[in-house]
């Protein structure tokens, strides 16, 4: 939610410096990369049979890797 709002907070911002159409432009594109990086997570988990982002990085890092990926999540969760 927290990442939503500052994105929304930004928009009229993004669209005084570049235009409303190429602000437009911009966000479907943001909408479309985020669209294929979930539909890339979709298809990780199904073929590993993993859910969450700690198990993809012991899965394919190790204990070390799975330990940090926890940690980023933490800190992205409290802001």
């Amino acid at each position: 939610a927290t990442c939503i709002g500052i994105g929304i907070i930004t928009l009229p911002y993004l669209s005084a410096t570049n235009g409303v159409v190429f602000s437009t432009i911009l966000i479907i594109f943001g909408g479309l990369v985020s669209y294929f990086c979930a539909m890339l997570m979709v298809e990780c988990a199904e073929k590993i049979g993993k859910s969450k982002y700690e198990e993809f990085a012991h899965y394919c890092w190790g204990n070390k890797m799975a330990k940090f990926v926890g940690i980023c999540n933490i800190c992205t969760l409290l802001g």
